[in-house]
């Protein structure tokens, strides 16, 4: 399974049951659907920040032009303040979601004491809970594929249960973000765990692997030593599946231009 060259989708070779000219979506790209409303937000937000320009200009334009300058510089910045925000975060969570990749290999790896918080916890977390050592894959590329659901996307990390909980596969995803998130729900328990189902016994795990139960969790790491890590599974994944597939549905309907509309009617035709 590879990324294509403009980071777009996902093709699949030496799987029969899909073309290998076939260009999966990311699962992000699927979950974008859900995100309604952000266009509007940010016209709302751009329009107060127009208001309060319009305002100031009213107010401090002529008695004071410096004032006016550092206060308009300031909210012209704020514009984009929160995207700055969101890409930092972004980027600390590649950043970790890499290093956590390279030390289940190589537990002795330096690291950047930023990532301090993140490290502890999670090697913490794999000795307590004793999935340390029963990691199958990690970074593990999943997909699926049929006439009319397809997509692909990343598993952070793969690992044999326990056997108290059944020795089946668990599915898990690391976060750093603030918050969980709904769509988490149906990025992993959705659409990571079809998915594995669809592709674990064509690239990884054999056909035994695949008849055992399966979990999903997402891990919330702490970015701070003051924060605590935070586990959640997700249940009723036959519920999630369902949902993720009518999301993808979704998708399709709404980037097909030619299924909405018959034609295009005058006055007299109504």
């Amino acid at each position: 399974v590879r990324l294509d060259f403009k980071g777009k989708g996902y093709q699949v070779d030496d799987d029969d049951r899909v073309p290998t000219d076939e260009l999966l979506p990311r699962v992000s790209s699927i979950l974008d659907v859900l995100d309604r409303g952000k266009g509007l937000e940010i016209w709302k937000w751009n329009l107060g920040f127009d208001y309060v320009m319009k305002r100031l200009g009213l107010v401090c334009e002529y008695p004071r032009p410096m004032l006016f300058y550092a206060i308009s510089s300031l909210v012209k910045e704020s514009r984009n303040a929160g995207e700055e925000v969101r890409k930092e975060s972004s980027d600390f969570g590649s950043q970790a979601h890499y290093l956590l990749e390279r030390l289940t290999y190589n537990r002795d790896l330096p690291f950047d004491i930023k990532f301090k918080p993140v490290v502890t916890a999670w090697s913490q977390w794999l000795e307590e809970t004793g999935l340390g050592s029963r990691i199958i894959s990690t970074e593990r590329s999943l997909y699926y594929y049929d006439e009319s659901i397809k997509f692909a996307g990343t598993a952070d990390l793969i690992c044999r249960d326990t056997e108290e909980n059944g020795g089946g596969l668990i599915v898990i995803d690391y976060k750093t973000s603030k918050d969980f998130h709904p769509e988490q729900v149906l990025q992993v328990g959705g659409a990571y765990t079809l998915a594995l189902a669809y592709s674990g016994n064509q690239t990884f795990l054999n056909n035994e692997d695949m008849s055992l139960p399966m979990r999903a969790i997402v891990v919330k790491l702490p970015k701070t030593e003051d924060m605590q890590i935070e586990i959640k599974e997700i249940k009723n994944i036959p519920e999630q599946q369902k949902i993720f597939k009518n999301l993808c549905e979704v998708r399709q309907w709404k980037s097909d231009k030619t299924n909405k509309w018959k034609r295009s009617l005058k006055k007299k035709n109504y």
